[in-house]
């Protein structure tokens, strides 16, 4: 019959757009047309390279539409998001069939945001450190490329999502000039282009350290404060005056 591969076109990031057109010498009347996809994953290299519409396999290929001769387009929707698919047709007339070359693998578009955020470990250095360890996330969880991650810190207690401490692609960042004695809370999110998602929160108490390093640590806190919000400025100022009050009231 002559039948040439339909046109496959991302229309976002769970619709495929088919078009596709009359057989070129259909030799006889046409009853109807099967459109199959073929799903490839989230590489565009399709390592099987079998044709849907020759070979039918069970656990890859599925039977999306079968129309009349009138109608030679369908949207192919509640795909997944960043996932390559392949597409052929199948032609039926009065005596025969016959079937077309795949579409290339085409992509859907990069969903709204991650289907989760990264799991997050803090762990207690020294009184004025805390170290942050998150894991990676895959292609499927991101349903997009990996852009940054971000990774924020506030006092327990404190409303929001607290200050931004870090962004970039590692995943590791050790938080400095902190209080003693004192909790803090964080949290990363990635973003995939699209969208963000949030992991778990994470929190760890610096140790108490001397009373000699609280003094000191009195300047650094006022230091990374300035560079931060109003909010945290102030909180440290409290704690700080708490501080020196208690060692002022402390036996010498």
């Amino acid at each position: 019959m002559g039948v040439v591969a339909p046109m496959a076109t991302t229309l976002s990031f769970s619709e495929i757009g088919i078009t596709w057109s009359a057989p070129q010498m259909p030799n006889g009347i046409i009853q109807s047309y099967l459109l199959f996809r073929k799903f490839v994953g989230f590489e565009s290299v399709d390592n099987d390279s079998r044709n849907c519409c020759e070979d039918f396999l069970a656990d890859v290929c599925q039977l999306v539409a079968m129309t009349t001769t009138q109608v030679t387009a369908y949207t192919d929707d509640e795909l997944r998001p960043y996932t390559f698919y392949q597409y052929c047709i199948a032609v039926t007339n009065n005596a025969d069939s016959a079937y077309s070359p795949q579409t290339p693998p085409t992509q859907t578009a990069v969903a709204p945001m991650p289907l989760i955020g990264p799991e997050l470990n803090a762990t207690t250095v020294n009184s004025t450190a805390i170290e942050l360890v998150w894991g990676s996330l895959e292609v499927s969880e991101l349903l997009g490329p990996l852009v940054e991650y971000t990774l924020y810190i506030k006092v327990a207690g404190d409303q929001g999502l607290g200050e931004v401490l870090f962004r970039g692609l590692d995943q590791f960042y050790t938080a400095v000039n902190l209080l003693a004695s004192t909790e803090y809370v964080f949290v990363v999110s990635v973003s995939n282009g699209e969208g963000v998602a949030f992991g778990n929160n994470a929190s760890a108490i610096t140790d108490e350290g001397s009373k000699l390093s609280q003094v000191l640590q009195l300047f650094s806190t006022y230091a990374l404060s300035l560079h931060l919000s109003p909010s945290f400025f102030l909180h440290s100022l409290s704690l700080s005056l708490s501080l020196c009050l208690s060692l002022s009231l402390s036996p010498s």
